[in-house]
């Protein structure tokens, strides 16, 4: 078998759909960036806040989940792997999209959601569950975008209102900034003729 792309999957890309569903995955793509930088930096911030150390996913007080463990390890591990100590400002930026939405658990809603955590979404008050779901919709949309996986049967218009709609949630500055250079709506409506 050779190496490449499949030529009934390259055949897909290479026509008009095929490209719609490219060009629209990239603009989503952006957005989703935007969103999950605003919610890093948020949660980041707060919990800051909160133990009083920008380090506080070493200072919680109780022991996180496999999942959530695996993924703070790994970050670590990564930026050590580069040759440099993992400080704090570069562990949360090596964390995940999926670390953040896991630390939405109910699991972790006790400790961090009810005295903190809803902080770092100022704008919306809303419980750990429906911050969850929505952001775990959005991270399903970008794991199918980040496979190339085609999203045209996917009401992409209202996933877009989606993460304008969160991203107010944290910063209303940032959804109108992500909103005012984000390519979708003009793509979305060529796509749509």
């Amino acid at each position: 078998m050779r190496a490449g792309i499949k030529t009934e999957r390259f055949a897909s890309t290479s026509t008009t759909s095929g490209i719609h569903n490219i060009r629209l995955s990239s603009s989503l793509f952006e957005c989703i960036g935007g969103l999950e930088v605003a919610l890093r930096n948020s949660v980041h911030l707060t919990l800051t806040q909160a133990f009083q150390s920008d380090a506080w996913y070493d200072r919680v007080p109780f022991r996180w989940q496999p999942h959530e463990m695996a993924s703070l390890q790994k970050a670590k591990d990564q930026i050590c792997l580069r040759g440099k100590q993992p400080v704090p400002s570069q562990v949360i930026s090596e964390m995940t999209f999926g670390f953040w939405c896991g630390i939405l658990k109910r699991q972790y809603s006790a400790a961090l959601w009810i005295p903190h955590l809803h902080k770092a979404f100022p704008n919306k008050r809303l419980g750990y569950r429906d911050a969850r779901r929505r952001l775990d919709e959005i991270r399903a949309l970008r794991n199918r975008i980040a496979h190339h996986e085609c999203i045209l049967h996917i009401d992409l218009a209202r996933e877009y209102a989606n993460i304008l709609d969160t991203l107010d949630w944290i910063c209303p500055i940032t959804r109108s900034w992500i909103e005012a250079h984000s390519s979708f709506r003009a793509i979305w409506e060529a796509f749509r003729l």
